[in-house]
């Protein structure tokens, strides 16, 4: 029972963490868009710092998310590690670093995790 609280939350933050990785890949779009196009968003230092800024913040929290979703123990530990960092990415970020670090770290889901756990099987009528 315990278990499958814990994955319904485990799947949110799997959500949560493939929705913010999809934001950032948007902004990034936007911003390689707008230079194609020809508009300058400042010096090429600043363009280039945030083309690399966004694509950091995109991709590992898509990979993130997936990997919960797949019940992958590398991604529990990738969640431990990096979606605390997202305390500091006002105001969408925060919510989703609070609650990984409340799930992650206090509410212990290692049995979801666990390569022991219970596969589905279907089970049949005998007649």
């Amino acid at each position: 029972m315990m278990d499958d609280r814990n994955w319904h939350h485990v799947r949110i933050v799997a959500v949560l963490n493939c929705v913010l990785g999809g934001m950032h890949l948007l902004a990034l779009l936007m911003v390689l868009y707008n230079l194609s196009r020809g508009n300058s968003i400042g010096s090429d230092v600043l363009t280039r710092a945030l083309i690399v800024a966004l694509t950091v913040f995109s991709v590992p929290y898509i990979v993130i998310g997936v990997g919960l979703f797949l019940r992958k123990r590398w991604a529990m530990l990738a969640a431990k590690v990096c979606d605390p960092i997202l305390l500091l990415e006002f105001p969408a970020g925060s919510p989703l670093g609070l609650y990984s670090i409340w799930l992650f770290w206090f509410r212990n889901p290692e049995a979801v995790f666990s390569p022991t756990r219970p596969e589905l099987t279907v089970l049949k009528e005998d007649d």
